[in-house]
């Protein structure tokens, strides 16, 4: 089965990324593992949309704009995909963090 959120060709491609990808999804619950088309994948859109939420990215989401303030958020937009979004890459820890413990670690559904 497929990650949706996992480009086709890391799937196919390389074998040890592949190997870290499936044993990075195993350790979710399998209601959270975005396979194609399961509930997981639409847990995932969900958090997306929190995270990242229409009126954040999109003047027409924004009701009352003004055009020095729809350009202002096209700069803002562009600026942060340049930056901040992307692909992630999941790495495996260093043998001394293994059995760390993390603090001030919050999860929230």
């Amino acid at each position: 089965m497929l990650y949706s959120c996992v480009h086709m060709a890391t799937q196919t491609a390389d074998v040890v990324v592949c190997m870290q990808v499936h044993q990075y999804m195993s350790l979710l619950p399998e209601s959270r593992v975005p396979y194609a088309g399961s509930v997981g994948e639409k847990y995932r859109i969900r958090q997306l949309l929190r995270q990242l939420p229409p009126h954040d990215n999109e003047a027409r989401y924004c009701s009352g704009l003004g055009d020095d303030e729809r350009a202002e958020l096209r700069l803002f937009n562009a600026r942060r995909k340049r930056s901040a979004l992307g692909r992630g890459s999941v790495r495996p820890l260093p043998d001394s963090l293994v059995n760390a413990l993390c603090h001030q670690v919050h999860c929230r559904d």
